[in-house]
């Protein structure tokens, strides 16, 4: 607020302000104001999207989107992907893919980014076998990434891909003890791997894997 005191006619410090504040009725008050003073400030709609998405207000955020690309900034990346995460969430993959695909045709260092979105929200949705090749690409690109691992590992075992999901699992848990969903998914991974084993042996191993990881969890 003080930089905005000192510069009440400045659009960017009423960016800022819009920032830093964690009120939304002020945020939004802020960023409106940076646009009323300068109307081609991407910066504002940006952030303004960023908070009415975040608050609900999805065509609100997409027209704000729309405006920084169509209007304003042709070149502002971040802008593409927000929208292009959003039409994703809502079913609508075509106009999706469309703003992905712009960003990797003219940016191709965001791939990764675009990468992990589709991953993650199709992860979302629960349409797994889709989501897993968007995550091995990114992990391939960022592999200490153990939040993209758990949901690929997840999605092995939920497409049946099982010593896979297991390999996954079992190094988050390395990095994370305390992962009850990823403990969970690995203890019925090991569970149905036991089931497809070709010797007692390796029967009971996995069995008693399967056992140990449910014994953690309720305990």
């Amino acid at each position: 607020d003080k930089v905005v005191r000192l510069n009440p006619n400045h659009d960017a410090a009423h960016v800022l302000g819009g920032r830093m504040t964690t009120e939304v009725p002020k945020a939004l008050k802020h960023f409106g104001k940076a646009i009323e003073l300068n109307p081609r400030n991407p910066d504002a709609y940006y952030f303004r999207g960023l908070v009415r998405e975040a608050t609900g207000d999805v065509p609100g955020a997409i027209e704000d989107y729309g405006t920084i690309i169509d209007e304003i900034h042709p070149g502002y990346t971040d802008a593409y992907l927000r929208r292009g995460g959003i039409m994703l969430t809502r079913g609508l993959d075509k106009l999706a893919m469309q703003d992905f695909d712009t960003v990797v045709e003219r940016w191709p260092t965001r791939k990764t980014k675009v990468d992990y979105q589709l991953g993650s929200v199709r992860y979302a949705q629960g349409r797994f076998e889709e989501a897993i090749p968007y995550l091995e690409a990114f992990l391939r690109v960022v592999p200490d990434d153990r939040g993209a691992e758990k949901m690929l590992g997840i999605a092995y075992v939920n497409v049946g891909q099982l010593p896979a999901g297991n390999e996954r699992l079992q190094h988050v848990l390395e990095n994370d003890p305390s992962d009850v969903e990823s403990r969970y998914y690995l203890a019925l991974a090991c569970r149905a791997l036991a089931e497809q084993a070709e010797s007692n042996e390796q029967r009971s191993d996995l069995l008693a894997q399967a056992v140990s990881h449910f014994q953690e969890i309720v305990n």
